[in-house]
């Protein structure tokens, strides 16, 4: 399956030096966004997915329409301006499906927000989670987002550096990943 994923030099040397890269739990300082991450890794689980002790990494299976990679401005959007400073690349992959967990990264949000305001994990409905793995619809803001377990060397298609100005919040939307 092709996917596409930003990561910053430090996790690229990280699968460059191992051959595997692995999100660390250590990384997540916020409450809110572990316990959300680690509800993902759940739902992963369920799916015959395990991430075993490590959080899930994130990456894009379609934006806007299928199989479309990310734009600058989907870059922008979710990047902070520090995170574009100190220099993230745009890993483009062929990884095995079974490892992969589709969703809707509009429905995410909804369940996210879940997180952000303290709300208690009962409170997801099951309305929600069949949105969230309802992938489709894809249309303009309404992308299709992947979670995986690890990333392999071996699945690396390409690495190439955001060319992305901090501080520029110019029209990116079009603007393919180079």
């Amino acid at each position: 399956m092709r996917l596409w994923t930003f990561q910053a030099r430090a996790a690229i040397k990280e699968l460059e030096t191992n051959g595997i890269l692995y999100a660390n739990w250590s990384r997540y300082t916020d409450t809110a966004w572990k316990k959300a991450y680690a509800w993902m890794a759940q739902e992963m689980t369920q799916k015959g997915i395990a991430c075993e002790a490590y959080a899930p990494i994130w990456a894009w299976h379609s934006c806007s329409v299928w199989q479309k990679g990310p734009t600058l401005g989907d870059a922008r959007s979710l990047l902070s301006d520090i995170e574009l400073e100190n220099g993230i690349q745009t890993i483009e992959l062929e990884c095995p499906d079974v490892l992969v967990l589709l969703s809707n990264y509009n429905a995410w949000n909804n369940i996210l927000d879940h997180f952000i305001d303290q709300k208690p994990i009962e409170d997801i409905s099951i309305t929600q989670i069949a949105a969230l793995y309802d992938i489709s619809n894809i249309q303009m803001y309404n992308s299709i987002q992947a979670t995986l377990p690890y990333l392999q060397q071996a699945w690396v298609v390409d690495i190439r550096p955001l060319k992305l100005k901090v501080g520029d919040y110019s029209n990116y939307n079009e603007k393919e990943l180079v």
